[in-house]
């Protein structure tokens, strides 16, 4: 770790530092720096996502992804996306046209051919040099470790400028203020550390590239350096602090954890390899929305559950849904739901109106009394054991213990779909990672399905599974993930009544009812 130099003005040490980050990189040797000598494979690697999700991630994970340790190989799929854009607006500043996209899918053409016609729009300027600056991870021998993340386009721009653009297309939009973000912090570093950005102004341009909106920040290197070094100390600091590998802290990430065969959280002996040109990662991640997704359209599930493709088509409006349920929760932590004028406060500070609040009244009337509570919003995971090796992964809007029950729910806002739960396949999901946290306890599990809206009368009855009916839930799970693994081309279904309210129907060639995407086009949104 590189010491401070407490009697030297701020920048003196920021071109200290600055010329040490260079300097770690520079020359015949980049792993030798005043007789530090590194090998790259060696030391650990700090990415976005553990800087900036350093305090919610398992430590466990923490700690292996930080020793790089050995890991299921799954596919980045996401890349595809990624790599295809960023050849694109390369080819495009050198010969002003736009490449051939044949190698992707039909919905990952659509996708990236819609960023492209953004990225000309909000770019349209001539520039005197384009580059992809930074590929491989960065080195920095003095502090023994590795920078990671995605670096996007570098460019210098007519006036000598250099500027980095980030382009998003996960429909997740553009950081309002893109040098807050961990992912611009660790880019700037490193493209002072590599040369390309070590001196004079940097602009950082990040832009959503399927709905048009762009944020911008401006660095002055080396002047700046300082503070973000200072900052990259702090978070290594606190990441080194959490990572623990014999702490293990199950969840919902572990659908995408790397390290579930061998966890201790899950009973998983070995792990399942993925095939080099595959899609389908070694260890399946389920959830009760993406088994119905498979089962309403494997096509459909590969573009979300694989790709990570943003959808081209919404349809509806979640939005009372999802404030229902913040209601529920903020009315649960903060005191009791059978308390009214505690519920009045909640739900006049929040804005609600009387269709909420009667919506809380009525589950007031179904919450148990003198139960305890685990939690609003719990976030579970049960690993099967295989093979085949799968995650699954339920969102429970509530769950208690109460008269030798775990007692689950789901809250509905909606119309009864279904009459008795055990048919649901959503619920089943449910039941079958809820089953495990019973089983740990020694309680019975029922699983029930609160109908919140008005027009309802009575909810489906709540259910509680047998063991043959949990033990016919695995071999159902078991049969799905083999077949999700088996499939090499994933075709649509073709249906109409299905195809109407699929999120990829304006990029979908198989769609039955095509429609255009609802993405805007440039000029006619910013």
């Amino acid at each position: 770790m590189m010491a401070r130099a407490g009697n030297l003005d701020a920048l003196t040490t920021a071109r200290v530092y600055a010329a040490a980050l260079r300097s770690a990189v520079s020359g015949t040797d980049a792993g030798t720096l005043t007789g530090v000598d590194v090998d790259a494979g060696e030391v650990p690697k700090f990415t976005p996502y553990m800087l900036d999700a350093t305090e919610s991630m398992c430590p466990r994970r923490l700690a292996l992804e930080l020793d790089r340790a050995p890991a299921s190989s799954d596919p980045t799929n996401r890349a595809r996306v990624r790599a295809a854009l960023l050849d694109s607006v390369r080819v495009w500043h050198e010969t002003g046209q736009w490449p051939a996209l044949s190698a992707l899918f039909p919905e990952e053409a659509a996708l990236v051919a819609h960023a492209t016609r953004w990225y000309a729009h909000l770019f349209p300027g001539p520039v005197r040099e384009v580059t992809l600056p930074v590929e491989e991870p960065t080195l920095l021998p003095r502090r023994q470790l590795l920078l990671g993340g995605w670096v996007d386009v570098g460019v210098v721009c007519g006036d000598g400028t250099r500027e980095l653009r980030q382009l998003h297309v996960n429909g997740r939009g553009a950081p309002s203020s893109p040098i807050e973000t961990p992912a611009v912090r660790l880019a700037a570093l490193r493209l002072a550390a590599t040369g390309w950005a070590a001196a004079g102004p940097l602009r950082v341009v990040c832009v959503d590239l399927l709905h048009g909106a762009r944020s911008e920040s401006g660095l002055e290197l080396p002047e700046e350096l300082g503070t973000l070094g200072a900052w990259l100390d702090e978070r290594i600091e606190a990441v080194r602090h959490r990572a623990d590998v014999d702490a293990a802290d199950p969840g919902a990430p572990c659908a995408t954890c790397r390290y579930v065969p061998r966890c201790p959280a899950h009973d998983v002996a070995g792990s399942m390899t993925s095939s080099r040109s595959g899609l389908v990662p070694g260890v399946v991640s389920l959830s009760p929305t993406s088994l119905e997704a498979w089962r309403r359209c494997p096509r459909q599930w590969r573009n979300r559950a694989l790709l990570g493709l943003a959808s081209s088509n919404v349809d509806g409006d979640s939005s009372h849904g999802l404030f229902l349920h913040q209601m529920l929760h903020q009315v649960h932590r903060t005191g009791s739901c059978r308390d009214a004028d505690h519920v009045r406060d909640v739900l006049d500070g929040h804005g609600a109106d009387e269709r909420t609040a009667a919506e809380v009244a009525r589950h007031a009337d179904r919450c148990p009394l003198g139960a305890e509570t685990l939690g609003d919003e719990v976030e579970w995971a049960r690993a099967h054991r295989g093979p085949p090796v799968f995650v699954a992964t339920a969102r429970l809007d509530a769950a208690w213990v109460h008269d030798g029950l775990l007692d689950v729910r789901d809250y509905k806002s909606g119309r009864v779909a279904i009459a008795h739960l055990g048919e649901d396949p959503r619920a089943r999901v449910q039941a079958w990672v809820a089953a495990r946290q019973a089983e740990t306890r020694g309680l019975r599990l029922r699983l029930r399905y609160e109908h919140l809206a008005a027009e309802v009368v009575d909810d489906p009855d709540p259910w509680e599974p047998t063991d043959d009916e949990l033990s016919a839930i695995t071999a159902e799970l078991e049969a799905v993930v083999t077949e999700m693994r088996a499939t090499r081309e994933f075709h649509g279904v073709g249906d109409e009544a299905v195809c109407r309210h699929c999120a990829y129907r304006g990029v979908c060639d198989e769609s039955a009812a095509p429609a255009p995407p609802s993405w805007p086009e440039p000029g006619t949104a910013a």
